[in-house]
């Protein structure tokens, strides 16, 4: 697994049916309280959910990690993450939370926008060529451009490469892009 940049404050995202498999079986004692897989960009902070809780120890992959005693563990790498505690009322041992986290794709798209004709005359048409460039390091899934028409023009024509262009939403929905793939859209609008 290659080291995650992280850029903006950690953000998690569920997902659910073909993206993630998120599934909670509560159980107590030696079940297990939630199975869940998670996305995301590290570190992740997972908490003991039972307040009180005595005796904690947090393993990764079944392992013991060395040190992890508090009912916080910031997790900077995936894996599969439970932890062992005293709960208060019961002064029983119990195993609960099992998350997997799994790092989100990071990928770094650059758009340019390239004028193709200078006119500003009324009722003649400019066009531009916009390129998305995928700079990584991982593909974009669902690589989405929002591209507004300005004030006093009209839109003429948008040609993808890939994707389409919405011009209610003014949004050019790419699809997937590879790491440092391209791709371009030439927007004819009318100057109104």
């Amino acid at each position: 697994m290659k080291p995650i940049k992280q850029k903006q404050p950690m953000v998690w995202h569920i997902r659910l049916l073909n993206v993630l498999l998120l599934s909670f079986i509560l159980y107590h004692s030696s079940s297990i309280i939630a199975n869940a897989q998670m996305t995301g960009q590290y570190p992740a902070t997972l908490n003991v959910a039972t307040a009180g809780a005595t005796g904690i120890t947090w393993y990764k992959d079944n392992v013991v990690i060395a040190g992890a005693t508090a009912s916080t563990y910031s997790a900077t790498t995936g894996g599969t993450y439970s932890y062992k505690y005293t709960d208060p009322a019961t002064k029983q041992t119990c195993t609960s939370l099992t998350i997997t986290l799994v790092a989100a794709p990071t990928s770094d798209l650059g758009v340019s926008i390239t004028p193709l004709t200078q006119t500003n005359n009324k009722g003649e048409n400019q066009v531009y060529s916009i390129v998305v460039t995928n700079n990584g390091p991982d593909n974009a899934p669902n690589a989405v451009v929002k591209v507004p028409i300005p004030k006093g023009r009209s839109l003429v024509v948008a040609v993808p490469t890939q994707g389409s262009y919405d011009s209610g939403t003014q949004l050019w929905t790419i699809g997937s892009l590879a790491n440092a793939a391209t791709a371009t859209m030439t927007l004819t609008i009318k100057v109104d």
